[in-house]
């Protein structure tokens, strides 16, 4: 290796929070939930303490989002009444902003102006509906737009692809790149990198080596997006040797590249590694910023794979000394380290105090509640979630099946996701599992319907 780090300074971003988004349009579900699963609007505030007020970075941008969407869409309706074309550009530069702040009644309003324009069929600006609405946590609505495109390029299959992914359901991205692969569309780096993604989420080395063979033959593995997805695969299929070989086939690893070498070390029980790289890196000259993200996210996954409460919290200690506990990702790594440490309080009271929060965390989250044994809170978190308009994925469906106390809380639940076409849309068929959930509290009635459906 050449150098060790390439200059990555556009990791690092200050602005990770923004202030609360408008409340989402109400559940277009009219079931009556028990008393556990009611939404927060209607309980009293949780338990634990309070969020840090730290943990909020609010920048003007973000603070002005409806306002500014508010006026494009007047100028829209100008150019229009002026007979003027409208600017798919602008439609476009709107609805990234209204993903990245995980404004869904903005993008709504948006959505409502690209369709009184005919806009839906414009491929980019349907490109990025469809991300909108993925990012968002409407992964239904996402497939829908998807499904009616009369066009698709490698971007269309790309976006859904990496939704399905980002939503827990790997084994449907896998589908899906099958399935753009036969209609002879080209997958390009970034596909590529969601397809290993996903293979490292279920760990099939076999393939991930096959979809490697492609890209050599493609000549596309000295992509920097790539090589770090590469070693991610290998590290979390436990093949720390290929991981390595990747590494140390990179002329100049990025800083991407090094944290997922890190995570492969820690995965594969050897943080001495893991502590060695570190401490090569924080010595090759990068910016303070960029050493401490690294730095700190690497060192609390380390902590949290070896679940180190001690040495978690004493990073976590520096964390706010410095001023550096405001960074999404830095606070992700906290909230698992807690969890997995058995520390759900402190955990929540992270997670409360974040303004984004995506349904990946929403899920590990809640998840980390049932396993810790916080029945009633995990059905609150759940009905929040579902309040808020967001697609559990089915590995949480059957984890808060799983903390029902009685036959009212399953059904609750059975009839929200059914509701909602949660069901449907998903990879894996979950009428077995809310079977069993009926047989637990001796409804042998409504289990044997759902052994008879399938």
């Amino acid at each position: 290796m050449a150098n060790l780090v390439s200059p990555m300074a556009h990791l690092h971003n200050p602005h990770a929070f923004s202030p609360p988004p408008p409340p989402p349009p109400p559940t277009t579900s009219s079931l009556s939930l028990p008393k556990t699963l009611t939404p927060r609007a209607q309980r009293s505030k949780s338990n634990h303490p309070p969020p840090q007020p730290n943990f909020s970075i609010p920048s003007k941008d973000q603070w002005n989002l409806q306002k500014r969407v508010k006026e494009a869409i007047e100028v829209l309706d100008m150019m229009h009444a002026q007979g003027l074309p409208p600017d798919r550009t602008l439609f476009c530069i709107l609805l990234k902003m209204c993903s990245e702040n995980l404004d869904f009644s903005s993008g709504l309003l948006i959505h409502d102006k690209i369709r009184v324009l005919d806009l839906e069929t414009d491929i980019m600006v349907a490109n990025k509906l469809m991300d909108f609405y993925a990012k968002c946590g409407r992964l239904l609505l996402a497939r829908r737009l998807f499904n009616k495109m009369r066009e698709k390029n490698t971007v269309s299959w790309t976006t859904l692809i990496s939704a399905y992914y980002q939503s827990g359901q790997p084994h449907r991205a896998l589908k899906l790149f099958d399935e753009m692969k036969r209609v002879k569309a080209l997958p390009n780096v970034f596909t590529y990198t969601v397809a290993f993604n996903a293979c490292s989420k279920v760990g099939d080395l076999e393939r991930g080596r096959k979809l490697h063979r492609e890209l050599i033959e493609q000549e596309l593995e000295s992509d920097e997006f790539i090589g770090s997805a590469l070693i991610d695969m290998y590290g979390k299929c436990r093949s720390i040797d290929d991981a390595l070989k990747v590494f140390d086939e990179m002329k100049e690893p990025s800083l991407v590249a090094c944290t997922a070498m890190i995570d492969s070390y820690n995965l594969n029980g050897k943080g001495k590694e893991a502590m060695a790289l570190i401490r090569r890196i924080l010595s090759s000259g990068l910016s303070l910023e960029a050493i401490k993200e690294l730095g700190f996210s690497c060192m609390i996954r380390a902590c949290s794979h070896e679940m180190a409460l001690k040495q978690g919290q004493e990073i976590h200690a520096q964390l706010i000394k410095t001023g550096f506990d405001s960074d999404v990702r830095v606070l992700d790594s906290l909230i698992d380290m807690y969890r997995n440490c058995g520390k759900m309080d402190i955990a929540l009271y992270i997670f409360d105090g974040l303004l984004v929060r995506n349904v990946n965390l929403w899920c590990r989250v809640i998840m980390g509640c049932v396993d810790s044994g916080w029945r009633e809170k995990a059905l609150r978190l759940f009905a929040d979630m579902i309040s808020d308009g967001l697609e559990p994925n089915p590995s949480l469906i059957i984890s808060v099946m799983r903390a029902c106390d009685c036959v009212e809380e399953g059904k609750g639940i059975h009839g929200q996701s059914i509701k909602l076409g949660l069901l449907r849309s998903m990879e894996v068929n979950l009428n077995p599992e809310f079977a069993d959930m009926y047989r637990r509290f001796s409804a042998s009635g409504e289990a044997q319907k759902l052994d008879e459906s399938h």
